[in-house]
């Protein structure tokens, strides 16, 4: 069931006055000044509650959603070292940042992951608003899920819908209320590692030479 969300005082004069804008450009001399097709499909999203679906339809391909993760909890240094379970090559950020947060026992974690590929080139920021604004990983759930999704995806043909081993794949995780970041997994072909970094957010102001290139794959929660 629907959750009701009273629209009341200062957003309700926002919501109206923005959709007042949309008819005060559609009834322009010289026409609407964007597309009004694309207009229509995002309108018809909003109506249904589709808040991803209209940024998906155009900057987002959907590879694969409610891919069930489910693992035991495990002690982080039988995996997350340079000489654990898989070959994996640990950047000094992530290091620090997330194997660093872990516990020494990884907890059991079930849940549902999606995954989509971009099609543009997007900023972090841009990522996350095209998603609908996904609640980020935790470390912990981060470095079970990962931990589950490589086990799968072998370095001689990863399976579709886990792990891309041809392209760069990206995980938002938060390390504290006010700090989310980006944690990038890539196959290092030629060494057959997995390599492991982790980064600040970027957008238009900060770090704008930094955009994902299409072919990215993202995964969130669902």
């Amino acid at each position: 069931m629907a959750t009701k969300n009273v629209v009341a005082g200062d957003l309700y004069y926002e919501l109206d006055g923005q959709l007042t804008e949309i008819k005060r450009q559609l009834r322009q001399k010289d026409g609407y000044p964007y597309g009004p097709l694309a207009l229509k499909r995002h309108l018809q999203a909003a109506i249904e509650g589709d808040f991803v679906g209209a940024k998906d339809a155009e900057f987002l391909e959907l590879v694969a959603t409610g891919i069930q993760v489910t693992t035991q909890s495990f002690v982080r240094d039988s995996f997350w070292t340079t000489s654990g379970t898989l070959a994996l090559q640990l950047e000094n950020n992530f290091a620090e940042w997330i194997v660093g947060a872990m516990p020494e026992t990884i907890p059991a974690f079930q849940g549902a992951v999606r995954k989509t590929q971009l099609r543009t080139y997007f900023y972090d920021s841009e990522i996350l608003e095209a998603l609908g604004s996904p609640r980020p990983f935790s470390v912990k759930e981060v470095s079970a899920v990962l931990s589950a999704l490589l086990l799968e995806s072998d370095i001689m043909g990863a399976t579709v819908p886990g792990m891309d081993r041809h392209n760069t794949n990206l995980f938002y995780v938060k390390l504290s209320e006010e700090r989310v970041v980006v944690v990038i997994v890539e196959l290092v072909p030629e060494y057959h590692v997995w390599r492991f970094d982790a980064s600040i957010l970027s957008n238009s102001n900060l770090r704008p030479r930094l955009r994902w290139d299409p072919g990215v794959c993202v995964f969130s929660r669902g």
